[in-house]
């Protein structure tokens, strides 16, 4: 009982930093109609300057490195809107397909300046929030987990207010409807596409800074954590915040208990052609492909302008 109700927990958490990566997809497709598959690379770009200023002792307030990731998430934001102004704006009478295609265009540009800034190897992360926590059951949970799980929460709140309640937010509806209906009612459409690029980014980089702590910081495995961001945001087919934090909570927890489970089995099974290094994707490809086989529409109904699943 105490093993599934700590998979249950380290799920749940694993969960919320699918759902923070879930809402920075959200973000950008819900302001530009654009699935953002470089959106893990940008986070691993951001995570490493908040690593690189925490190893050069940038200050810290109470052991916890508030400015380092605050710079983190800042950085996040300016390349949101770095690559709006100079990739995607150009680009904005092109195609979806063209503008996609070229978001995994940024993601092997932000691959290889980490390389060659960062350098290919795995680097530790010290963790970010104070040791110690709670016993709930028989089951410890750390501080960790319980600041990741509020953070993440209290970011899905504020956005979902943001975009419910502002007229910014209804600024961004209306831009992701049509643009040159939104430019002709007054609406500043480069502005909404930057800000939409800005709070992916942001997000972006808060998921990767969090989940940091829990891996081997390198240029490929916070790039590939797109796939859970992607799984998260289709629950919410891509618009719905509530939608992506409930599906990342959902791909997180079953994940775990797939990878938990099926590692129990295979210590008293051994298997040598069985690898399950990678279990975590297989599953949030399953998930992706369940939730693209459940939502079909006829093909006439799939031909709105940026609609490529909905």
């Amino acid at each position: 009982m105490e093993l599934l109700l700590s998979t249950l927990v380290a799920g749940f958490v694993a969960g919320t930093i699918n759902a923070l990566l879930g809402a920075g997809l959200v973000a950008v497709y819900r302001g530009t109609r654009i699935i953002n598959f470089g959106h893990g690379a940008m986070a691993m770009f951001s995570t490493y300057i908040f690593v690189t200023l925490v190893d050069h002792k940038v200050p810290a307030i109470d052991g916890f490195p508030i400015i380092a990731m605050l710079v983190g998430v800042l950085f996040g934001i300016f390349l949101g809107v770095l690559i709006d102004v100079a990739v995607m704006r150009p680009l904005a009478r092109h195609s979806y397909l063209v503008r996609i295609i070229a978001t995994l265009g940024i993601l092997y540009v932000l691959q290889s300046l980490a390389l060659v800034f960062f350098g290919g190897n795995s680097r530790g992360v010290r963790p970010i929030f104070p040791r110690g926590g709670i016993t709930v059951g028989g089951v410890s949970i750390s501080n960790g987990q319980i600041g990741v799980a509020v953070t993440a929460f209290v970011i899905a709140a504020a956005l979902t207010y943001f975009y419910n309640n502002t007229r910014f937010g209804t600024a961004i509806r209306a831009v992701s409807n049509s643009r040159d209906s939104a430019a002709l009612v007054g609406i500043r459409v480069d502005w909404v596409t930057a800000a939409s690029w800005a709070i992916g980014g942001g997000t972006g980089a808060l998921a990767g800074i969090l989940l940091a702590p829990t891996l081997a910081l390198d240029s490929y495995t916070l790039t590939l954590l797109v796939i859970q961001g992607f799984a998260a945001a289709l629950t919410g087919r891509l618009e719905n915040l509530g939608g992506a934090l409930a599906g990342g909570i959902g791909l997180g927890v079953v994940t775990a208990l797939v990878v938990t489970y099926t590692n129990q089995f295979t210590v008293n099974h051994p298997q040598s052609w069985i690898n399950l290094s990678h279990l975590d994707y297989m599953v949030a490809f399953l998930w992706i492909l369940g939730l693209l086989l459940v939502w079909r529409k006829p093909a006439t109904t799939q031909q709105q302008a940026g609609g490529l699943l909905l």
